[in-house]
């Protein structure tokens, strides 16, 4: 596996292509965003790693009823995994509301393991 710590912006356009290219898809599908309901501040984050242990990124942001963003994220977290990753994207996000005094909240991300630990009853912590 080639590392990409080297690579100019180009060369990496340049590999992506030629990896996109070889890589043929079965299926598409196509979604959309949809506003959270009136009163509801919608927070949507992402983590990922370019190997697992590897260099990690999060990012998010959270938009109100008509679409607006009212905060975004992103960062380099370092080195460390995919899960790892996800949950601090999703912390990083629940701390932006909380900084921002949001009351109702809905959180959605596309790790299961994040969203269901944050679905779950946390009155004995």
């Amino acid at each position: 596996m080639e590392e990409f710590t080297d690579f100019s912006t180009d060369d990496m356009l340049r590999k992506w292509k030629e990896i996109a290219s070889s890589i043929s898809a079965k299926k598409t599908l196509n979604t959309t965003w949809n506003p959270p309901p009136p009163g509801f501040i919608e927070l949507n984050f992402d983590g990922s790693s370019m190997k697992n242990p590897g260099p990690s990124g999060i990012g998010g942001g959270l938009r109100d009823e008509n679409g607006n963003i009212i905060a975004m994220f992103s960062s380099s977290i370092g080195v460390g995994d995919s899960l790892r990753a996800q949950v601090l994207a999703a912390l990083e996000g629940v701390q932006r509301a909380k900084d921002l005094k949001v009351k109702k909240l809905i959180v959605e991300g596309d790790s299961m393991v994040v969203v269901s630990w944050l679905k779950e009853d946390n009155s004995k912590l």
